[in-house]
């Protein structure tokens, strides 16, 4: 019982973990692609840009769509594992 989640039986945490990381990576190669210098801002504390892409994108819609809506109009796709796997490689694979 390592998660405070499985003493309390709150198991239906997990699927939504994974939600998250999945809605994450996608985001995040949106962002990438639309500020081709985004890593820079994070290593200088700047997270302006970061921000407005997600509030323009992402928060100021979260009331008048569906999360599925959303994710496809903000990214340019479906929800889709393949952002979340490269994301995986790169971190994990790299020699």
């Amino acid at each position: 019982m390592q998660d405070v989640h499985w003493s309390a039986g709150i198991f239906g945490y997990f699927p939504s973990y994974t939600l998250g990381a999945l809605l994450a990576a996608q985001q995040w190669q949106a962002v990438a692609k639309a500020i081709p210098d985004v890593e820079d801002d994070m290593a200088n504390g700047r997270f302006e840009r970061i921000n407005a892409w997600r509030r323009d994108n992402i928060w100021l819609k979260a009331s008048l769509h569906s999360a599925s809506e959303i994710i496809e109009t903000a990214t340019g796709a479906p929800l889709s594992a393949e952002p979340f796997i490269e994301h995986l490689k790169r971190r994990y694979l790299q020699a």
